[in-house]
This record gives structure tokens, C-alpha cells and sequence, in this order.
């Protein structure tokens, strides 16, 4: 049976790709396309991860079930959303979220196979929804038909973006003794970036004067620029639009020291990336396995699991309960639109029981 699995491969460029081979690490026309597709479609490097990974775990379904994705039909692809739904992680059941994530990234491959010539009049109807043999394709474009990827659709329980408390916060910011750890942990949660953006950021990018005119940049004050860029770590900004974020004091007092130790340690010939792995006298830009490690540490030594965007989310939680007007938290955080940002300025559970019991008439105490 043949069983397929995700692999990253390094390109010419030094660039990693990940691409999905079988068992013997042949790779099909199919994916190799595919590959490629995604790799410079504007995806960072762990969506690429993710989709791959997804797809080899369909691929390796539709051997074991012998299903021919080239002419799936629709009922065969419902087959495979229950059987993720039938898998287990942690003793229960899928989540609606984790099999449409499933989905969106089988779907996505099956819309690449039909776009290049890679499959069969069955796929295209069943990826359009459209009744092949009984509407011919011209006359169908005229109609609209839903998507199978919404006749599919699990259900989702939405959940309030997990946000850290005050004193969870400080508890962590204690614990964080080296100051590029503190300082990135503040980047995050100070001024609302993504994990990718802030492993991305070179040194150019933090502009810590008064007045950085002399640099062409009319942004006054200290800020941080964040721009989407190739980096050698895999980093990768997810909005392709320039934005710059103000710095507030703390982030820049850590920034002073985390340099200072920086020119110490490795004296005038610095890298340009701002956070460094630093293994004996070869610095390399620190990477997602390093962040996920020093979080990691820092729950055990805390007891707080601690996750990189949810530092992020703490930001934007604490600006909307400030009263920050919301298109103000919508350029901070990079949205394009008010609907991610909206999100963030719904009352939680605590602030509606917290006005409804305020509102309680005060009882009366008996002598």
C-alpha cells in the first residue's frame, strides 16, 4: 500500500520547500507542481507545512480506500471528512475547526489539479458543484452553484482569542532573564506582532530615534517597521502591506540593553537579523524551533502554557478593553479589514456578570 508523507526540500535559492513523496520518496508530477505553487503563491513556509502534510494524509486515505482522486466524486470526498471527523486527539473527538482545516488544504490542492489539466471531468464537477452529464460547462457558468468546501463544512465552536492576564503577564515577563527573550516576548505583547513578523525583523527595521529623517523615514518617535521579506529562518510577515508600529519605553529600554550585549558578544560585525542563535562563535538567525523552546521553558518554570500569538492576542485584548478605537487596533495588528479586528472588542463573559452584578442593589449588613 502506498503511504505518503510531507518532506522539506531545499531549492536552489536555499530556500526550503515542502513537498509531499511516498514511501520510497518518489514524487509525483502532481505535487511537484504543487509544491512549487504554493511555495510562491505568498505562503509562509509553516502554512506550506501545514497544507502539505494534510494532503499526505488524504493521499495516503485514497490508497487505503482505493479512491482515485483524479475522478473523486462528492460523495467520496463526504467520505473522507467523516473519517476525520471518527479520528481521536487526546481521547476526543476531531474539532470542526481542525477537519475543515483538513479540508480547506484538500480542496485547495484538488482546485490546483483542475486549474493545470491534472484531472477528470468527475473532479471538476465535484470541486464546483456542478451536475456533470446534465449541464453542459458553458450553460453551468451562467449558474451559480455552492461550493463544495461549503456543503462540507464542519461545524465550528468559536472561542474568545485566549488572552493573558495582568499577572500572568508579569509573572512570565519575570521569568525572562536574557534581554533578546524579554525583548521579544515585549514585541509581541506590547505592539501586537505576528511570530513570523518578529522572528523577520533585521536590525534596519527598528528605528529608535526621536526623528529618523536622516534615514527617510518620516514616522516620528521610536517604531518598528514590518515588512515581508525572504528570510534564511523561514520567518515570513503574513501581510504583504508595510505597516510601523510604535515603541513604547519598556520596549525600547530592552531593546538598549539587548544591543549592548549583542556589540559585546560579538562586536562590530553583526548579523543583520535581529534575534540571534547563537552556538559558539556562529550566530544564525533564531528560528520558529527556538521560539517554540524558549516558550516552552518558560511555561514549565512559570506553570502558565504560554503560546507566541497568544501575546498577540493579550495586545489587542488590552487596547480594546483601554478603548482604543477599533480602526486604530486594526492598523496596529496589520487587518485589513474590521471583521478580524472585531474579534477582539466583544465584552467577555466575566465583563457581562461583572455589569450585571454591579448593578445589584448593595444588601444590607444587620447590626
Amino acid at each position: 500500500m502506498r503511504i505518503f508523507q510531507a518532506v522539506q526540500v531545499s531549492m536552489g535559492s536555499g530556500a526550503g520547500v515542502w513537498v509531499v513523496v511516498d514511501e520510497r520518496y518518489h514524487l509525483i508530477e502532481e505535487c511537484r507542481g504543487y509544491a512549487l505553487w504554493l511555495a510562491h503563491s505568498g505562503r509562509a513556509v509553516n502554512t506550506q507545512k501545514a497544507y502539505q502534510l494534510r494532503l499526505a494524509r488524504f493521499l495516503s486515505w485514497c490508497t487505503e480506500t482505493q479512491v482515485a482522486w483524479k475522478s473523486l466524486r462528492f460523495h467520496q470526498l463526504a467520505g473522507y471528512k467523516s473519517f476525520l471527523e471518527s479520528q481521536t486527539s487526546s481521547g476526543g473527538r476531531q474539532s470542526g475547526r481542525t477537519v475543515n482545516a483538513h479540508l480547506t488544504a484538500v480542496l485547495t490542492f484538488l482546485r490546483y489539479a483542475v486549474a493545470h489539466g491534472f484531472a477528470t471531468e468527475s473532479l471538476r464537477a465535484t470541486v464546483e458543484q456542478r451536475m456533470a452529464g446534465t449541464v453542459p460547462l458553458k450553460a453551468a457558468e451562467h449558474f451559480r452553484y455552492p461550493r463544495a468546501a461549503r456543503l462540507l463544512k464542519a461545524r465550528e465552536v468559536s472561542r474568545r482569542p485566549a488572552a493573558l492576564s495582568r499577572p500572568q503577564v508579569d509573572r512570565v515577563l519575570e521569568t525572562l532573564e536574557r534581554p533578546r527573550d524579554r525583548l521579544l516576548v515585549l514585541l509581541m505583547l506590547r505592539c501586537g506582532l505576528r511570530a513570523g513578523e518578529v522572528l523577520g525583523l533585521a536590525l534596519a527595521d527598528l528605528h529608535m530615534l526621536p526623528d529618523s529623517g536622516h534615514l527617510g523615514c518620516l514616522d516620528p518617535g521610536a517604531h518598528v517597521h514590518i515588512v515581508r521579506r525572504m528570510n534564511p529562518n523561514g520567518a515570513w510577515a503574513k501581510s504583504p502591506h508595510t505597516r510601523s508600529v510604535p515603541l513604547p519605553a519598556d520596549v525600547c529600554e530592552v531593546h538598549g540593553a539587548y544591543m549592548a550585549q549583542r556589540y559585546r558578544a560579538l562586536g562590530h560585525g553583526q548579523p543583520s537579523a535581529l534575534f540571534l542563535s547563537i552556538h559558539g562563535q556562529h550566530p544564525a538567525p533564531l528560528g520558529y524551533p527556538g521560539l517554540h523552546s524558549m516558550l516552552a521553558a518558560v511555561g514549565k518554570r512559570t506553570g502558565i502554557p504560554v503560546r507566541a500569538h497568544q501575546f498577540r492576542h493579550t495586545a489587542a485584548t488590552w487596547w480594546a478593553r483601554s478603548g482604543v478605537a477599533p480602526d486604530v487596533i486594526m492598523a496596529l495588528m496589520g487587518h485589513r479589514s474590521l471583521a478580524s479586528t472585531s474579534i477582539y472588542l466583544h465584552p467577555a463573559t466575566e465583563d457581562l456578570r461583572g455589569a450585571v452584578e454591579g448593578s445589584l442593589p448593595a444588601r444590607e449588613t444587620s447590626p
